[in-house]
This record gives C-alpha cells, sequence and structure tokens, in this order.
C-alpha cells in the first residue's frame, strides 16, 4: 500500500516530466488566468460597493418616509 502524498504528487506530474509547483505555463494561458482573476477580483469589490449604495439608498427613503410620517401627524 503506498502512501498518500506519494500518490498525490504523481498526480500532478505533467506535461513532461515537470512536476508540480515547477510547471510551466504559456503566455497567453496565463494571460487568460490573469484576466479570470482580475474580473473575479473586481466583481467581488463591485458588488461590495454596489450591495453597501444599495442599503444606504433604502435606509434614506425609509428615513425620509418615517419623518414625513411624523411632520404629518403634528
Amino acid at each position: 500500500m503506498s502512501h498518500g502524498s506519494l500518490a498525490q504528487k504523481k498526480f500532478w506530474v505533467g506535461p513532461g516530466d515537470q512536476i508540480w509547483p515547477d510547471q510551466r505555463i504559456k503566455y497567453k494561458l496565463k494571460l487568460v488566468y490573469m484576466y479570470g482573476a482580475g474580473f473575479y477580483t473586481y466583481s467581488i469589490f463591485a458588488l461590495q460597493f454596489w450591495e453597501i449604495r444599495e442599503n444606504t439608498k433604502q435606509h434614506q427613503m425609509d428615513w425620509r418616509e418615517l419623518h414625513q410620517s411624523q411632520t404629518s401627524n403634528h
């Protein structure tokens, strides 16, 4: 029976005799990965700022409605 870590190391061999993490990658493929990672990172921050803005708008609208209802009762 083989040890698990040895079997896993053989899984990452290739192309040729390259062993992870020292595998070479073509420049165009690296650009595709970088574009995908950049878009993913941007989308996380964009979603956070959009949610903050939407929550702020909703909070301001709720405050205005509350303020108008209180002033109309007097």
